[in-house]
């Protein structure tokens, strides 16, 4: 059973800024749960769309309340005011008490930044203008704070976390807060509410509200003196947010009839489910879990993200599996990710003893992929709890453990992703070929086109899976991505030269964090500029040093000829090299990482793509949907990306790039083409539904 912690105001978990990574351990304990406790409707919607728990909690929900309610009529005056001075917190019973209790401002819980002495100015300040023979002030902090603080506390009237706070709400006469949901529990006392809020705007702006200023059941300020005048008058200021206080605690805590606990015990110890409110869902949706594994900035992620915004979410509910978001640009990649995808982001690495981490390195090294592994088995359970899924995917195909872990997925069909020609790969990745046995445990193992799948099965079936395991789904596009990205982008002069820029930022390369020159259209005596483009990490499949070679036997019969290549990896500085021996610093521009890569292809003249293998490189179709003209080399799946009058095709040789550089100077690279992206998505998708059931 999962209690939760109360009503939320403002936006948690998905709905928060980050939230795609800051939700993981909250949806990986739900995922464990038989019951979770809700104090009122409110609170069974904030369960089912803010947690996305619609559609794949198998557990119940109790809609009875939260039985921390009962504790404010549990405890006599004196019985508390005896336990706080126990803890040395000495008051006058004679005097009421005002209670502040403001709600967690911090990101992190590791990183609590508050100045102890704001509570005791508050406190003096507040004192000066009420009767303090009448009232007396407490402070009740969050714990964390109270952790963080408590070696300054001077004075005695900051409650220890040791007590309860609805222990205290039993004894307090008028309640301060801000955010916090603490004044749901307090309303059934009928005692006034105060809101002292001077962050307003900023929390809006950084966290956001489910429910609005407006609907307090009091009145709100910034200013302290408002709020000792509130506290003079506080009979009237009861008495004109009568109405708004009644309508509050009707639709929050109407539910409380005393003796919660009562309730609760009945339902998960007695069996007694029928007699209250327990609510379990009929799932009616398919349900898919994808593993991507760690998240990194390149054409699998890209492929993956297109994917999830064309599927069809009426008929299938998805849950992903990332981790490993460590920069700005990878964090924004896993929150841009469609809002209806349910991102369970690992935050943490697997639990093991010393026996089964032996185990796993002994299986590691002797390629030993027997999915019966009880490391794996208690690692699933932990990440997924009691979920049933239908198909469980392995997006990456490249991390051996999620791929094992993902295996553990019962009764789900499972299919493993490649991403190209894998057996060409093995000459990039080490220990590649050794991977291939896991193939065998798999249902379905998918590439990215037909033309893949033909030279995959090829070269793996029979030796590594079976012929009819095999299957293909071509990736989607992402025209939402090109097109925007492709309107913010601009030009602006910098330091007396034209740079490419995006939203008012200079484009930077991330690791020189040079400036990434824009060359124009036409050089000051209106000759044309002939600037190629090509997108792709610096990699030996790239075959970026043959493009460059190449370009340097163009650009010696034609002087006006640029060349961006975009991207970064580990033959990034070995290129650089070749490119300053051979003194074309001015017309090759190696970019690096960058935002926005559309914002310089649509600044270029022609893509070029001279790859030695692939499996289906989006960024050719991102090229076409600026319908820029493209010369694409004959890898093995080419045929699958072709399009009538949509490219030039060549070898992949020095000779062969050159050959296709030059044709597009003599006007032979088609450009009228037409690419119908809706239709080739829509099919795209029937393609991967066919490929996995």
């Amino acid at each position: 059973m999962n209690t939760w912690h109360g009503i939320p105001m403002k936006h948690v978990c998905y709905d928060v800024p980050n939230g795609n990574i800051v939700a993981s351990n909250i949806i990986r304990d739900f995922l464990h749960t038989d019951f979770l406790l809700a104090a009122n409707p409110f609170m069974v919607k904030i369960y089912k769309d803010t947690f996305k728990l619609h559609e794949i909690y198998q557990g119940k929900i109790i809609k009875e309340g939260y039985p921390r309610l009962d504790i404010l009529y549990q405890f006599s005056r004196e019985q508390v005011l005896q336990k706080l001075k126990k803890y040395g917190v000495h008051l006058d019973s004679s005097k009421k008490i005002i209670l502040y209790a403001p709600t967690w401002r911090g990101v992190s819980y590791t990183d609590v930044s508050i100045n102890i002495n704001d509570y005791y100015s508050l406190k003096k300040q507040l004192e000066q203008q009420i009767d303090t023979t009448r009232y007396q002030i407490l402070i009740k902090v969050h714990q964390r704070v109270y952790e963080v603080a408590k070696e300054k506390l001077t004075e005695n009237f900051i409650i220890p976390a040791m007590i309860d706070a609805n222990e205290v709400l039993c004894i307090t006469d008028i309640l301060i807060s801000d955010f916090s949901s603490i004044y749901f529990d307090f309303l059934t006392t009928g005692r006034p509410i105060l809101f002292f809020i001077e962050d307003e705007d900023q929390y809006a702006e950084e966290r956001g509200f489910y429910l609005g200023l407006n609907s307090l059941p009091g009145p709100h300020t910034d200013t302290i003196s408002t709020l000792a005048k509130w506290i003079n008058t506080i009979e009237t200021i009861q008495d004109e947010y009568a109405e708004k206080y009644r309508s509050a605690l009707e639709w929050s805590t109407g539910m409380w009839h005393n003796s919660i606990a009562k309730k609760i015990v009945d339902i998960i110890f007695r069996g007694q489910e029928n007699k209250y409110h327990v609510i379990q869902e009929t799932h009616i949706k398919k349900h898919i879990l994808i593993h991507c594994g760690v998240v990194y900035v390149n054409g699998v992620f890209s492929a993956l993200i297109s994917l999830l915004n064309n599927l069809d979410y009426e008929h299938y509910d998805v849950s992903l599996m990332v981790c490993g978001a460590k920069t700005i640009e990878e964090k924004k990649l896993v929150n841009e990710i469609n809002p209806n995808v349910r991102v369970l982001y690992r935050n943490s690495t697997y639990n093991a003893t010393i026996m089964q981490e032996i185990c796993l390195l002994y299986r590691y090294r002797h390629s030993i992929y027997n999915p019966n592994f009880s490391l794996l088995r208690d690692d699933f359970l932990r990440s997924y709890g009691n979920v049933s899924f239908d198909y469980a995917i392995d997006f990456e195909g490249y991390n051996r453990y999620f791929s094992s872990l993902l295996l553990q997925c019962p009764k789900a069909i499972k299919s493993i992703w490649m991403h190209s020609d894998m057996l060409a790969e093995c000459d990039r990745i080490p220990g590649l070929e050794n991977y291939f046995r896991i193939y065998q445990y798999f249902d379905r193992i998918v590439s990215c086109s037909k033309a893949a799948m033909s030279v995959n099965r090829k070269n793996l079936a029979g030796k590594y899976a079976n012929y009819e395991a095999f299957r293909y789904t071509k990736n989607c596009v992402n025209p939402q991505k090109v097109f925007s990205m492709q309107k913010i982008s601009e030009k602006r002069k910098y330091e007396g030269q034209i740079y490419i820029i995006e939203n008012e930022l200079q484009q930077q390369n991330f690791i020189t964090g040079k400036l990434i020159p824009f060359i124009p259209p036409y050089d000051t005596y209106g000759n044309p500029n002939y600037r190629f483009i090509t997108v792709g990490r610096p990699s030996p499949e790239k075959n970026h040093e043959n493009l460059i070679y190449a370009f340097n036997k163009l650009k010696h019969e034609i002087s006006n000829t640029y060349l961006y290549i975009v991207g970064s990896g580990p033959l990034y500085r070995r290129q650089q090299n070749i490119i300053q021996s051979l003194g074309l610093e001015k017309h090759i521009i190696m970019t690096g990482q960058i935002n926005n890569p559309i914002s310089i292809m649509k600044n270029c003249d022609c893509f070029i793509l001279p790859s030695l293998h692939e499996g289906q490189p989006m960024v050719i179709h991102e090229a076409r949907l600026l319908q820029m003209p493209i010369i694409c080399s004959e890898f093995s799946s080419a045929n699958d990306i072709k399009l009538n009058k949509g490219q030039y095709m060549i070898g992949t040789e020095q000779e062969d790039i050159y050959e296709g550089m030059k044709a597009f100077i003599d006007g032979k690279v088609p450009n009228n083409y037409v690419f119908d992206w809706d239709a080739y998505n829509k099919e795209a998708c029937k393609e991967f539904i066919a490929a996995i059931t």
